[in-house]
């Protein structure tokens, strides 16, 4: 049945209020609640039903972790054996963090021959992650179809010193874009409109290294497109 994971924290005036809820028949199957400093905190959970019906809260005292946008320092950047010969002038790679999603994406405009296909760029800094905030090309006509990106692995490295082969890079995880409809191509309901536009949150494991290389292999587009394109992304996590 579908519950409702409800968290609850204190405000300016020691109430307990609500902090967010997080719901069974979510896509995602993982959550995160932000927005707080790293300082201990007390947070209580409970579940609802959809007749209302709750368990008792369970508090505990937290630490939230520290994280920060990493951005200014962001460069593109190439080892050997992986130029930028196939990237459009017009949509180049700095579209995907000039700070707007509203300007042209980064688009990889001249169609590859098959994937997987990887693009390389420097942070500017070492850094260990938190998250990557990915927004696809924005409007209702462009998310989840066409360029869209479905599926990449993240690499890094924290010297310059790799190439085109995996030897040096540090394997970071596998992801996938969620449409939380799960409907089939070419149909997007009112919430993956909304989902997609806001931009998708993927995690990074708290055992990754520090890292300032970054290496995106794309894997796959939602329509099978031979080219792909972002329309931007946030970098997330504490400076090295």
């Amino acid at each position: 049945a579908d519950v409702v994971l409800g968290v609850v924290t204190k405000n300016d005036v020691g109430e307990f209020i609500s902090a967010q809820n997080f719901y069974t028949n979510a896509a995602a199957d993982k959550g995160n609640l932000r927005g707080y400093p790293s300082v201990e905190r007390v947070f209580g959970f409970y579940l609802r039903d959809r007749w209302g019906n709750m368990t008792d809260t369970i508090k505990n005292t937290f630490l939230p972790l520290f994280e920060e946008e990493i951005k200014g320092k962001i460069a593109r950047w190439n080892p050997t054996g992986i130029p930028y010969l196939e990237y459009s002038p017009t949509y180049p790679i700095e579209k995907m963090w000039d700070g707007s999603t509203a300007t042209a994406s980064f688009y990889l405009q001249s169609p590859i021959l098959a994937y997987p296909y990887s693009f390389t760029w420097d942070l500017g800094e070492s850094m260990k992650f938190s998250r990557i905030h990915i927004w696809q090309r924005q409007g209702v006509t462009l998310v989840y179809i066409t360029q869209a990106v479905q599926k990449f692995q993240l690499w890094g490295s924290a010297t310059p010193y790799v190439s085109d082969s995996f030897t040096g890079w540090t394997y970071i995880g596998d992801f996938e874009s969620i449409k939380p409809s799960g409907s089939p191509l070419g149909t997007h309901t009112a919430e993956d409109d909304a989902f997609g536009i806001a931009g998708q949150d993927y995690n990074i494991d708290a055992a990754t290294p520090p890292l300032r290389y970054m290496r995106m292999v794309v894997t796959k587009t939602w329509s099978n497109d031979l080219a792909f394109a972002f329309g931007e992304m946030k970098f997330f996590g504490s400076r090295q």
